[in-house]
């Protein structure tokens, strides 16, 4: 990242953590300047992908994508969502998460059916 940057970075930053409202303007901005994505950033829509996660009863919906502009029609190459401040970065501590049941622990990626089956002998 060029010495530039890196500065406008870190104001635009602090910037947004004085004001949380500025979020969705600080990543756009950070798409279009940062990464030099500018024409290829979008808000999305509703006929951007999403999905259904039905047994936590909550669909997953970008907060902007980015498409590659000489693949005419192609789907997205780059979904991006915001959260607000304060939403935690790691997992639920329990229930609530994808895998995660109310008093039981989550799975980590890797771990499956031979965990479970160990579990039972």
């Amino acid at each position: 990242m060029e010495a530039h940057h890196a500065e406008w970075l870190s104001l635009a930053c602090d910037e947004w953590r004085d004001a949380p409202e500025l979020q969705a303007r600080w990543v756009r901005w950070v798409l279009d300047e940062v990464l030099e994505l500018r024409d290829a950033v979008a808000e999305a829509t509703d006929a951007d992908p999403s999905h259904r996660v039905a047994e936590h009863g909550v669909t997953l919906r970008p907060s902007f994508v980015v498409h590659d502009h000489s693949r005419e029609g192609g789907p997205p190459v780059l979904l991006v969502r915001t959260h607000p401040e304060g939403t935690p970065a790691g997992p639920p501590a329990s229930g609530g998460g994808v895998g995660g049941e109310p008093g039981r622990p989550r799975r980590r990626a890797g771990q499956g059916d031979s965990d479970a089956a160990r579990a039972r002998h």
